[in-house]
């Protein structure tokens, strides 16, 4: 089940653009990259820029396949052997953006941009973990059920110096917490 997360990043402009991406959206993974490795405001804005992800990378990249082949190979016991396109292809792409317009040629995965952050944020519960924001030099986390007021700055919660707890979402319901 993929932990579903917003990237909403306040552009040079003064517009907010938001977009969506689906897998590994919790603080450990997405937010560290972001953290990490998104540290400009040219390169947050070159992210959002491409439209919804499937998979944050360190890297934005280039255009790729979309679907990586299998990683083993044969059947009977050599069914675990590793398959060297699956190792070429890792890498090549495997620290770079999977976009679901510019990997897969799929339509209507813009970024949503609005004048402000409330305009920009969703209205209604689209079964996102978190919500990250890049505002002023800086990412911020909140969950998104709680609007921007629950704003927290990302580095405070990947050192541990403050905590979110945002509501783990299933068919329509809310089944937990992250921890």
């Amino acid at each position: 089940m993929g932990t579903r997360s917003d990237i909403i990043v306040h552009r040079a402009d003064q517009k907010w653009a938001r977009i969506y991406c689906h897998w590994d959206g919790y603080l450990k993974n997405n937010g560290a990259i972001l953290f990490e490795h998104y540290t400009s405001q040219k390169k947050v804005e070159k992210l959002v820029s491409l439209g919804d992800l499937s998979v944050l990378g360190s890297e934005i990249g280039v255009k790729h396949p979309f679907e990586a082949p299998p990683r083993y190979i044969g059947d009977g016991w050599d069914k675990d052997k590793e398959n060297p396109a699956f190792k070429t292809y890792q890498s090549k792409y495997g620290d770079m953006c999977l976009y679901y317009g510019r990997d897969r040629g799929e339509y209507n995965v813009a970024p949503k941009v609005s004048d402000t952050l409330a305009g920009c944020w969703p209205e209604s519960d689209t079964w996102t973990e978190f919500t990250y924001v890049w505002d002023e030099g800086k990412w911020w986390c909140g969950d998104p059920d709680e609007g921007s007021q629950t704003l927290v700055d990302l580095g405070d919660l990947l050192s541990g110096k403050k905590t979110l707890k945002p509501a783990i979402k299933a068919f329509g319901m809310i089944i937990g917490q992250h921890k």
